[in-house]
């Protein structure tokens, strides 16, 4: 997916003020008491600093927003990127056009997660230069817990700032349900990760990934990271004294979603920051 051809850049002072959607629908301000919400639909863009939100249907072939499923982002510009509630209804039946099997990535991104152009632009900075990426979140989840996983999502490029070549697609399971894990342990095994918490993950990768080789993290007790603090340096320096990566890769930006097999779901984000150096 191109998200870059979907999304418009919001220039205003005061991003929160106004929203351009890159579809046909129009995003929705919602007031509720003294303050306001706005719900976005597909490929409608909001920013607001360095984070970012949008809903990718990228699985859905022929499907229609409203007829065939539905899917929305609500958010409050004061709190933005916490605070924010997605939702989605998708058919029974997993996708038949997706080759990743699932329909979309429904996230909030910091930086430039895949063409997604923020209000306050996040440097890119080489693998090996990186001295401090952690994520901290505070999420709930809601309905068919087993129709969608819970992922950080991002891509490490040759170029900084630049997608057209992904050396690689790192995916960090926060909710893990059957078919993640299933596809998790059919690809290669590179081996465990244990990080400062003493928490073991399973680390693959799949080389046959169309984003280039995927690398997958995934708790090894399968147990959901709701509420957690997830040191990625940590992991890239792992990576990096196995030789899976080199140092020289450039980090651009990272997305927190969900991944929507079938079903219906909520992810609520109460809390989400990077800290990144």
């Amino acid at each position: 997916m191109d998200l870059a051809a979907l999304v418009s850049v919001l220039q205003r002072p005061d991003p929160a003020a106004e929203i351009r959607p890159a579809g046909p629908a129009q995003g929705l301000v919602q007031r509720a008491g003294h303050g306001r919400t706005i719900t976005l639909f597909d490929r409608q863009p909001f920013t607001k600093g360095p984070y970012f939100a949008w809903l990718a249907p990228w699985g859905a072939g022929p499907l229609r927003q409203g007829k065939d499923y539905t899917e929305s982002l609500t958010l409050d510009p004061d709190t933005f990127p916490s605070g924010t509630r997605i939702r989605w209804a998708w058919p029974a039946q997993p996708p038949t056009q997706s080759a990743a099997g699932v329909y979309n990535f429904l996230a909030v991104s910091f930086g430039d997660q895949y063409g997604t152009p923020v209000q306050a632009p996040v440097p890119p900075r080489q693998v090996a230069a990186i001295t401090a990426l952690t994520q901290t979140h505070d999420l709930a989840i809601g309905g068919a817990p087993d129709g969608f996983d819970v992922v950080i999502d991002y891509f490490l490029t040759r170029e900084a700032g630049k997608h057209d070549v992904h050396l690689f697609e790192i995916e960090v399971f926060l909710h893990t349900p059957a078919f993640s894990a299933e596809y998790v342990r059919s690809v290669e095994q590179i081996g465990t990760f244990t990080d400062r918490q003493g928490r073991a993950w399973t680390v693959a990768i799949n080389r046959k990934n169309g984003h280039g080789p995927a690398i997958l993290f995934m708790p090894a007790a399968r147990e959901d990271l709701l509420r957690a603090a997830v040191d990625i340096h940590a992991m890239h320096v792992w990576l990096m004294a196995r030789g899976v990566l080199s140092g020289r890769e450039w980090f651009n930006g990272l997305g927190l979603g969900a991944e929507v097999r079938q079903g219906s779901g909520l992810l609520t984000i109460d809390r989400f920051s990077v800290d990144y150096r």
